[in-house]
């Protein structure tokens, strides 16, 4: 009886274990359909030729966002809809000639489409910020539009204050949590060769905890102000860089820069040494340890198209220009990357109402245009954005959180396969103990049967006076005292108990180990 409840105990707990187990496994389930439905929303996609877009690192993926695309200059259609998005995975190797874009679906609440906008990748809450830009009426909206790759979907928030106006051609990098905005354009109605006209010099901070603008300290009026400029951060020296742009309609010169040092608070003019690039808008720069690259731009007409690449040290504030190895055509309003020690180019205008749908991998260890970007093992700790934005920083994102879901999906499922291992395991066993306590129970009931039909028979017979006789004597001795006077006709002898006992009056009482009792005792 013991044994057996004992398996039943066993079996309720591994039922329980089981159905626990279950509900762990509809979970990771769950997990990894609403997994499989995002990557059901991202299709594979040849993307159209690209200009005035952003570009983020988060995750595994670089992500795309807005522009123009085809053809036709100011002319040419607004990014939208499921062209809107694009992203591509940077942790597996690609052949720059044909990378594997995705095109995220559209869904139901996104932004206008917009071009020359900022974006900032907000790693702590695993999202990419987007606000402003020209929009297809050339108004802007001071909304900022959350895009989080998990549920593939955008979130709009109104911020607290903020910067005056609308404003365009801005750029912005992120520090910690904060973003850094500073200048841009603010008039809608000037796109393209008139923006310079209403450039701005203010520098603005946002809060991404609490969607709160603070403004900051301008840049002081001798320097002018800028937009289509580059704001670049230098993680070592806790500063930020602003290189080239349009000041009111002139360009800026290249042979000084502007630096915003963080933790006073203080803009300074810092002149730079060697042989400077030609002056520029539109161009990109990424942040490569305490050097920035700047790559491409155009000049203030949009006629002279620049495919170089000019470095800036900022530890000894000198310009320096790499020989490149296979470069690309020139190009302005794209897009750099930085990626461990390559920067990718993507998109961008190369003039003559002509854009381009390629991605470019630049080594920066050696100044050579590759034809196979290797991919990485974490991009966001090998990332420093550029064009709009420059931070070290790391993350868990898209594709860990895919890893650690089918991890976890194939550990549910082997529990599970061991969980119902085990219940059928103990329900065999359960089984084999049942049918061989039935099978002894059958026996001793046979026997206690035929015993019963037997002793009746002889019971008044032959051995009535000495069972009476034994058990009268024995009582006397104090062997059984703890006994009534039996019924000798209800009480048979069992003939299955053990040679030391005997069973008398339906009860086993042991026998003495040596006894000088007279009684008679029955052998067995």
């Amino acid at each position: 009886m013991t044994a057996a409840r004992g398996n039943l105990r066993m079996i309720k707990l591994a039922k329980t274990l089981a159905a626990y187990v279950c509900r762990v496994g509809l979970l990771y389930i769950g997990i990894h359909l609403i997994l499989c439905t995002a990557a059901i929303s991202a299709q594979n996609a040849k993307p159209e030729p690209r200009w005035g877009h952003a570009a983020k690192v988060l995750g595994s993926n670089l992500y795309i966002v807005g522009g123009r695309i085809g053809e036709g200059g100011n002319t040419a259609p607004f990014a939208r809809d499921n062209n809107f998005v694009l992203s591509l995975d940077l942790t597996k190797s690609f052949a720059t000639s044909s990378p594997p874009w995705k095109s995220i679906k559209a869904s139901k609440t996104m932004p206008e489409p917009m071009v020359n906008h900022a974006m900032e990748a907000d790693r702590k809450n695993n999202r990419v910020l987007a606000y402003g830009g020209v929009r297809p009426n050339y108004t802007n909206a001071k909304n900022i539009w959350a895009f989080s790759p998990q549920s593939q979907s955008w979130v709009s928030y109104v911020p607290k204050g903020g910067p005056p106006g609308y404003r365009f051609n801005m750029d912005a990098t992120m520090v910690n949590d904060v973003v850094y905005d500073f200048g841009g354009t603010y008039d809608p109605a000037a796109v393209n060769s008139t923006a310079a006209s209403t450039s701005l010099s203010d520098l603005y901070t946002l809060s991404t905890n609490n969607m709160t603008w603070t403004a900051q300290q301008n840049l002081f009026t001798k320097a002018g102000s800028f937009s289509q400029h580059t704001l670049s951060y230098v993680p070592s020296r806790a500063m930020l860089v602003v290189i080239g742009g349009s000041n009111n309609g002139s360009l800026m010169y290249m042979n000084s820069v502007q630096k915003y040092q963080i933790s006073t608070k203080q803009w300074s003019t810092v002149p730079v040494s060697g042989t400077p690039p030609a002056n520029r808008i539109q161009h990109t720069a990424v942040t490569y340890g305490e050097k920035i690259v700047v790559y491409g731009g155009c000049d203030a007409s949009y006629t002279t198209v620049f495919d170089d690449v000019a470095v800036l040290d900022v530890a000894t504030w000198s310009w320096s220009k790499p020989k490149l190895q296979s470069p690309p055509p020139g190009r302005y309003d794209h897009t750099a990357t930085r990626v461990g020690d390559h920067m990718l180019v993507a998109f961008g205008y190369m003039g003559s109402n002509k854009g381009d749908d390629g991605v470019y991998a630049l080594s920066m260890t050696d100044w050579k245009f590759v034809d196979t970007f290797p991919g990485v093992a974490d991009p966001d700790q090998a990332t420093t954005d550029g064009g709009t934005a420059e931070q070290e920083s790391s993350g868990m994102e898209t594709g860990t959180i895919v890893g650690l879901a089918v991890g976890g999906i194939l550990a549910a499922a082997l529990l599970v396969a061991g969980t119902i291992f085990m219940v059928r395991h103990f329900a065999k066993k359960r089984r084999n103990t049942r049918d061989a306590l039935q099978q002894e129970l059958a026996s001793v009931k046979q026997a206690l049967q035929q015993a019963e039909a037997s002793n009746q028979r002889s019971a008044a017979g032959r051995y009535s006076g000495a069972i009476v006789s034994s058990i009268v004597n024995n009582r006397q001795s104090g062997i059984i005292q703890q006994h009534d006077q039996p019924a000798l006709g209800a009480r048979p002898l069992s003939a299955v108990a053990p040679p030391n006992e005997q069973f008398y009056a339906g009860r086993l009482a042991p026998l003495p180990a040596s006894s000088s009792s007279n009684a008679d005792v029955i052998p067995m």
